[in-house]
Protein backbone atom coordinates (compact mmCIF):
# COMPACT_ATOMS: atom_id res chain seq x y z
CA UNK A 1 0.00 0.00 0.00
CA UNK A 2 3.42 2.56 0.32
CA UNK A 3 4.60 3.92 -2.40
CA UNK A 4 7.69 3.62 -4.25
CA UNK A 5 8.40 6.71 -4.44
CA UNK A 6 11.21 6.93 -1.97
CA UNK A 7 13.56 4.88 -4.41
CA UNK A 8 11.84 6.39 -7.66
CA UNK A 9 15.67 5.90 -9.83
CA UNK A 10 15.54 2.33 -9.16
CA UNK A 11 11.87 1.53 -8.64
CA UNK A 12 9.97 -1.47 -10.40
CA UNK A 13 7.32 -0.02 -12.57
CA UNK A 14 5.66 -4.05 -12.82
CA UNK A 15 5.49 -3.85 -8.60
CA UNK A 16 4.15 -0.50 -8.91
CA UNK A 17 1.74 -1.31 -11.43
CA UNK A 18 0.76 -4.69 -9.42
CA UNK A 19 0.22 -2.42 -6.44
CA UNK A 20 -2.64 -0.18 -8.01
CA UNK A 21 -4.26 -3.61 -9.49
CA UNK A 22 -4.62 -4.83 -5.99
CA UNK A 23 -6.20 -1.50 -4.26
CA UNK A 24 -8.42 -1.97 -7.48
CA UNK A 25 -9.72 -5.49 -6.85
CA UNK A 26 -10.03 -3.95 -2.66
CA UNK A 27 -12.73 -1.02 -4.02
CA UNK A 28 -14.62 -3.77 -6.06
CA UNK A 29 -14.13 -6.02 -2.68
CA UNK A 30 -16.40 -3.62 -1.32
CA UNK A 31 -19.13 -3.21 -3.51
CA UNK A 32 -21.74 -5.31 -1.64
CA UNK A 33 -22.93 -7.29 -5.00
CA UNK A 34 -19.69 -7.91 -5.60
CA UNK A 35 -18.11 -8.97 -2.56
CA UNK A 36 -14.78 -10.82 -3.82
CA UNK A 37 -11.72 -9.51 -3.96
CA UNK A 38 -10.24 -9.49 -0.53
CA UNK A 39 -7.17 -11.36 -1.51
CA UNK A 40 -5.73 -7.49 -2.80
CA UNK A 41 -4.70 -7.28 1.15
CA UNK A 42 -2.99 -10.49 0.75
CA UNK A 43 -1.03 -9.22 -2.48
CA UNK A 44 0.20 -6.20 -0.48
CA UNK A 45 1.50 -7.86 2.23
CA UNK A 46 3.98 -10.34 -0.09
CA UNK A 47 4.98 -6.77 -2.04
CA UNK A 48 5.38 -5.13 1.37
CA UNK A 49 8.00 -7.96 2.17
CA UNK A 50 9.51 -7.54 -1.43
CA UNK A 51 9.39 -4.08 -1.37
CA UNK A 52 11.42 -3.57 2.17
CA UNK A 53 14.10 -6.37 1.10
CA UNK A 54 14.23 -3.97 -2.37
CA UNK A 55 14.54 -0.73 -0.82
CA UNK A 56 17.27 -1.73 1.87
CA UNK A 57 19.91 -3.45 -1.12
CA UNK A 58 22.14 -1.06 -0.72
CA UNK A 59 20.57 2.34 1.06
CA UNK A 60 18.93 1.35 4.48
CA UNK A 61 19.40 4.77 6.41
CA UNK A 62 16.62 6.52 8.22
CA UNK A 63 14.52 3.72 7.55
CA UNK A 64 11.91 4.14 9.59
CA UNK A 65 11.56 7.79 8.71
CA UNK A 66 10.67 7.32 5.14
CA UNK A 67 7.98 4.87 6.32
CA UNK A 68 6.56 7.17 8.53
CA UNK A 69 6.66 10.20 6.18
CA UNK A 70 5.01 8.20 3.43
CA UNK A 71 2.23 6.98 6.20
CA UNK A 72 1.73 9.00 8.74
CA UNK A 73 0.46 12.71 7.08
CA UNK A 74 -2.35 11.06 5.13
CA UNK A 75 -3.24 8.53 7.17
CA UNK A 76 -3.77 11.20 10.21
CA UNK A 77 -5.93 13.34 7.90
CA UNK A 78 -7.97 10.95 6.58
CA UNK A 79 -8.35 9.38 10.68
CA UNK A 80 -9.51 12.99 11.98
CA UNK A 81 -12.14 13.66 9.21
CA UNK A 82 -13.63 10.04 9.88
CA UNK A 83 -14.04 10.69 13.80
CA UNK A 84 -15.15 14.10 13.22
CA UNK A 85 -17.70 12.64 10.34
CA UNK A 86 -18.39 10.23 13.79
CA UNK A 87 -19.29 12.85 15.96
CA UNK A 88 -22.22 14.58 13.33
CA UNK A 89 -23.04 11.60 11.20
CA UNK A 90 -22.62 8.67 13.35
CA UNK A 91 -25.60 6.47 11.29
CA UNK A 92 -23.70 7.16 8.20
CA UNK A 93 -20.79 5.25 9.32
CA UNK A 94 -23.02 2.63 12.00
CA UNK A 95 -20.66 4.10 14.63
CA UNK A 96 -21.12 6.01 17.62
CA UNK A 97 -18.02 5.59 19.00
CA UNK A 98 -16.04 8.78 19.23
CA UNK A 99 -14.19 8.36 22.37
CA UNK A 100 -10.30 9.81 22.65
CA UNK A 101 -9.27 6.44 23.28
CA UNK A 102 -10.27 5.15 19.91
CA UNK A 103 -8.90 7.90 18.33
CA UNK A 104 -5.56 7.76 19.72
CA UNK A 105 -5.80 3.97 19.45
CA UNK A 106 -6.13 4.49 15.57
CA UNK A 107 -3.67 7.36 15.34
CA UNK A 108 -1.00 4.87 16.80
CA UNK A 109 -1.57 1.75 15.27
CA UNK A 110 -3.23 0.13 18.66
CA UNK A 111 -5.17 -2.55 18.03
CA UNK A 112 -8.93 -1.75 19.74
CA UNK A 113 -11.40 -3.88 19.42
CA UNK A 114 -15.32 -2.81 19.38
CA UNK A 115 -18.73 -4.32 17.57
CA UNK A 116 -16.50 -7.53 17.40
CA UNK A 117 -14.25 -6.45 15.10
CA UNK A 118 -10.75 -4.81 15.94
CA UNK A 119 -9.98 -2.44 13.22
CA UNK A 120 -9.23 1.81 13.72
CA UNK A 121 -11.24 4.63 12.64
CA UNK A 122 -10.95 4.05 8.98
CA UNK A 123 -11.91 0.69 8.96
CA UNK A 124 -9.30 -0.93 6.27
CA UNK A 125 -6.48 0.67 8.46
CA UNK A 126 -6.12 -2.78 10.74
CA UNK A 127 -3.54 -3.71 7.57
CA UNK A 128 -1.80 -0.62 8.93
CA UNK A 129 -1.06 -2.35 12.26
CA UNK A 130 0.72 -5.35 10.89
CA UNK A 131 2.25 -3.20 8.37
CA UNK A 132 3.78 -1.13 11.12
CA UNK A 133 4.48 -3.98 13.58
CA UNK A 134 6.11 -6.03 10.55
CA UNK A 135 8.23 -2.26 9.76
CA UNK A 136 9.61 -2.22 13.06
CA UNK A 137 11.04 -5.95 13.21
CA UNK A 138 12.23 -5.62 9.81
CA UNK A 139 14.46 -2.53 10.93
CA UNK A 140 16.10 -4.14 14.09
CA UNK A 141 16.48 -7.45 11.46
CA UNK A 142 18.71 -4.44 9.40
CA UNK A 143 20.59 -3.10 12.50
CA UNK A 144 21.23 -6.93 13.81
CA UNK A 145 22.74 -8.23 10.19
CA UNK A 146 21.78 -6.07 6.67
CA UNK A 147 22.77 -9.62 5.14
CA UNK A 148 20.41 -11.61 6.88
CA UNK A 149 17.46 -9.26 7.45
CA UNK A 150 14.97 -11.61 5.67
CA UNK A 151 15.87 -14.56 8.04
CA UNK A 152 15.83 -12.56 11.12
CA UNK A 153 12.42 -10.71 10.17
CA UNK A 154 10.99 -14.02 9.10
CA UNK A 155 12.17 -15.93 11.91
CA UNK A 156 10.64 -13.15 13.86
CA UNK A 157 7.39 -13.46 12.44
CA UNK A 158 7.32 -17.18 12.57
CA UNK A 159 8.06 -16.97 16.33
CA UNK A 160 5.26 -14.43 17.04
CA UNK A 161 2.80 -16.63 15.42
CA UNK A 162 3.78 -19.61 17.05
CA UNK A 163 2.87 -17.47 20.36
CA UNK A 164 -0.34 -17.18 19.41
CA UNK A 165 -1.02 -20.59 19.03
CA UNK A 166 0.11 -22.08 22.41
CA UNK A 167 -0.74 -18.92 24.46
CA UNK A 168 -4.34 -18.71 24.42
CA UNK A 169 -5.82 -15.07 26.03
CA UNK A 170 -8.27 -12.57 25.61
CA UNK A 171 -5.80 -9.64 25.31
CA UNK A 172 -6.76 -7.96 22.21
CA UNK A 173 -3.21 -6.58 21.34
CA UNK A 174 -2.18 -9.90 21.41
CA UNK A 175 -4.63 -11.85 19.80
CA UNK A 176 -4.67 -9.44 16.70
CA UNK A 177 -0.58 -9.29 16.81
CA UNK A 178 0.03 -13.46 16.61
CA UNK A 179 -2.30 -13.53 13.61
CA UNK A 180 -0.40 -15.88 11.15
CA UNK A 181 -1.40 -13.13 8.37
CA UNK A 182 1.98 -11.54 9.04
CA UNK A 183 3.87 -14.37 7.45
CA UNK A 184 2.50 -13.05 4.09
CA UNK A 185 5.51 -10.49 4.77
CA UNK A 186 7.74 -13.01 5.24
CA UNK A 187 6.81 -14.60 2.20
CA UNK A 188 7.37 -11.46 0.20
CA UNK A 189 10.67 -11.34 1.57
CA UNK A 190 11.30 -14.84 0.11
CA UNK A 191 10.43 -13.46 -2.97
CA UNK A 192 12.49 -10.90 -3.05
CA UNK A 193 15.30 -13.42 -2.48
CA UNK A 194 14.12 -15.77 -5.65
CA UNK A 195 14.19 -12.67 -7.61
CA UNK A 196 17.38 -11.65 -7.07
CA UNK A 197 18.87 -15.03 -7.23
CA UNK A 198 17.46 -15.81 -10.66
CA UNK A 199 17.57 -12.20 -11.93
CA UNK A 200 14.17 -12.48 -12.27
CA UNK A 201 14.05 -8.62 -13.93
CA UNK A 202 16.62 -9.15 -16.68
CA UNK A 203 15.23 -9.45 -20.27
CA UNK A 204 13.46 -12.58 -21.21
CA UNK A 205 12.13 -14.59 -24.26
CA UNK A 206 8.70 -13.56 -25.46
CA UNK A 207 7.73 -17.39 -24.87
CA UNK A 208 8.74 -16.79 -21.02
CA UNK A 209 6.42 -13.40 -20.75
CA UNK A 210 3.54 -15.34 -22.31
CA UNK A 211 4.00 -18.06 -20.12
CA UNK A 212 4.56 -16.00 -17.01
CA UNK A 213 1.29 -13.33 -18.00
CA UNK A 214 -0.93 -16.91 -18.44
CA UNK A 215 0.36 -18.48 -15.00
CA UNK A 216 -0.60 -14.65 -13.23
CA UNK A 217 -3.61 -14.92 -14.57
CA UNK A 218 -4.30 -18.07 -13.62
CA UNK A 219 -3.22 -17.53 -10.04
CA UNK A 220 -5.86 -14.37 -10.10
CA UNK A 221 -8.34 -16.27 -11.13
CA UNK A 222 -7.49 -18.96 -8.30
CA UNK A 223 -7.11 -16.50 -5.46
CA UNK A 224 -10.53 -14.71 -6.98
CA UNK A 225 -12.12 -18.18 -6.46
CA UNK A 226 -10.86 -19.42 -3.37
CA UNK A 227 -13.67 -18.63 -1.29
CA UNK A 228 -16.17 -20.23 -3.45
CA UNK A 229 -13.62 -23.34 -3.94
CA UNK A 230 -13.25 -23.62 -0.35
CA UNK A 231 -16.30 -23.70 1.61
CA UNK A 232 -17.91 -25.70 -1.89
CA UNK A 233 -15.51 -28.85 -2.29
CA UNK A 234 -13.26 -29.15 1.55
CA UNK A 235 -15.50 -32.18 2.88
CA UNK A 236 -13.55 -31.84 6.39
CA UNK A 237 -13.93 -29.39 8.44
CA UNK A 238 -10.00 -28.09 8.50
CA UNK A 239 -9.47 -25.06 8.64
CA UNK A 240 -6.82 -23.40 6.80
CA UNK A 241 -5.54 -19.87 7.51
CA UNK A 242 -5.72 -16.98 4.68
CA UNK A 243 -1.96 -16.47 5.07
CA UNK A 244 -1.75 -20.31 3.03
CA UNK A 245 -5.09 -19.66 1.38
CA UNK A 246 -4.25 -16.54 -0.03
CA UNK A 247 -0.34 -15.79 0.90
CA UNK A 248 1.57 -18.59 -1.43
CA UNK A 249 -0.92 -18.07 -4.62
CA UNK A 250 -0.21 -13.98 -3.92
CA UNK A 251 3.49 -14.69 -3.81
CA UNK A 252 3.85 -16.95 -7.19
CA UNK A 253 1.14 -13.78 -8.53
CA UNK A 254 4.14 -11.47 -7.53
CA UNK A 255 7.02 -12.90 -9.49
CA UNK A 256 5.26 -14.13 -12.27
CA UNK A 257 3.57 -10.59 -12.82
CA UNK A 258 7.06 -9.48 -12.53
CA UNK A 259 8.48 -12.26 -15.15
CA UNK A 260 5.54 -11.40 -17.79
CA UNK A 261 6.17 -7.74 -17.61
CA UNK A 262 9.65 -6.97 -16.97
CA UNK A 263 11.40 -5.00 -19.99
CA UNK A 264 7.79 -3.96 -20.98
CA UNK A 265 6.84 0.14 -20.72
CA UNK A 266 3.93 0.27 -18.79
CA UNK A 267 0.94 1.92 -19.56
CA UNK A 268 1.26 5.58 -17.33
CA UNK A 269 -2.27 4.75 -16.08
CA UNK A 270 -1.45 1.51 -14.19
CA UNK A 271 1.63 2.84 -12.67
CA UNK A 272 -0.04 5.90 -11.57
CA UNK A 273 -2.30 4.12 -10.25
CA UNK A 274 0.77 2.25 -8.02
CA UNK A 275 1.52 5.26 -7.23
CA UNK A 276 -1.56 6.08 -5.59
CA UNK A 277 -2.97 3.04 -4.82
CA UNK A 278 -2.12 4.22 -0.68
CA UNK A 279 -4.36 6.99 -1.21
CA UNK A 280 -6.93 4.43 -2.54
CA UNK A 281 -7.17 2.27 -0.14
CA UNK A 282 -7.40 4.93 2.68
CA UNK A 283 -10.05 6.86 0.85
CA UNK A 284 -12.59 4.48 -1.17
CA UNK A 285 -13.97 2.91 1.60
CA UNK A 286 -15.79 5.89 3.13
CA UNK A 287 -16.70 7.02 -0.55
CA UNK A 288 -18.28 3.42 -1.42
CA UNK A 289 -20.07 3.79 2.17
CA UNK A 290 -21.37 7.18 1.50
CA UNK A 291 -22.74 6.12 -2.23
CA UNK A 292 -24.21 2.82 -0.81
CA UNK A 293 -26.47 4.92 2.05
CA UNK A 294 -27.01 8.40 0.55
CA UNK A 295 -27.24 7.42 -2.99
CA UNK A 296 -28.60 4.20 -4.07
CA UNK A 297 -28.04 0.82 -1.88
CA UNK A 298 -25.73 -1.57 -3.91
CA UNK A 299 -26.78 -4.77 -2.12
CA UNK A 300 -28.50 -5.99 -4.89
CA UNK A 301 -27.44 -6.51 -8.69
CA UNK A 302 -29.99 -3.79 -10.73
CA UNK A 303 -29.12 -0.90 -13.03
CA UNK A 304 -29.02 1.77 -10.58
CA UNK A 305 -26.70 0.01 -8.37
CA UNK A 306 -24.94 -0.51 -11.48
CA UNK A 307 -24.41 3.09 -12.17
CA UNK A 308 -24.01 3.93 -8.50
CA UNK A 309 -21.01 1.27 -8.27
CA UNK A 310 -19.81 3.18 -11.15
CA UNK A 311 -20.01 6.42 -9.98
CA UNK A 312 -18.38 5.26 -6.71
CA UNK A 313 -15.47 4.05 -8.34
CA UNK A 314 -15.05 6.96 -10.21
CA UNK A 315 -15.10 9.26 -7.29
CA UNK A 316 -12.44 7.12 -5.40
CA UNK A 317 -10.10 7.14 -7.75
CA UNK A 318 -10.53 10.89 -8.11
CA UNK A 319 -10.73 11.46 -4.55
CA UNK A 320 -7.34 9.32 -4.64
CA UNK A 321 -5.14 11.39 -6.91
CA UNK A 322 -6.61 14.43 -5.27
CA UNK A 323 -4.95 13.29 -2.07
CA UNK A 324 -1.85 11.10 -3.61
CA UNK A 325 -0.92 14.79 -5.45
CA UNK A 326 -1.85 17.09 -2.60
CA UNK A 327 -0.43 15.09 0.53
CA UNK A 328 1.88 11.71 -0.83
CA UNK A 329 3.39 14.42 -3.20
CA UNK A 330 3.66 17.77 -2.33
CA UNK A 331 2.94 18.20 0.84
CA UNK A 332 5.15 15.07 1.65
CA UNK A 333 8.09 16.07 -0.25
CA UNK A 334 8.10 19.72 1.36
CA UNK A 335 8.26 18.02 4.59
CA UNK A 336 10.67 16.30 4.24
CA UNK A 337 12.34 19.19 3.23
CA UNK A 338 11.78 20.95 6.11
CA UNK A 339 12.54 18.13 8.31
CA UNK A 340 15.50 16.86 6.58
CA UNK A 341 17.16 19.48 4.26
CA UNK A 342 20.19 17.12 3.62
CA UNK A 343 18.36 14.29 3.53
CA UNK A 344 14.74 14.42 1.47
CA UNK A 345 13.55 11.27 1.19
Amino acid sequence: MISLNIVSKDRLDTVQALRGVSAFVVVLAHISFIGVGVFGVDIFFCISGFIMMYVTENESRRFLQKRAMRILPLYWLITFVMFFVILIAPKLVNSNEASVEYLLKSLFFIPYKRNGLTQPIIPVGWTLNFEIMFYVLFFISVKINKNYRHFICSGALAFIVLLGLFIKTENVIFTFVTNPIILEFALGMFAYIIFKKYNINSAGSARLKIASFISFLAMFLIAYYIPFLYHSFIIFDIHVHRSVLYGIPSMILLLCFIMAFKGCKLPKLMVVMGDMSFSLYLVHLPVVIFFDRVVYSMSKIDVFSLITAFAAIICSILSAYILWYCIENKFTKYLSNFLFPRHAL
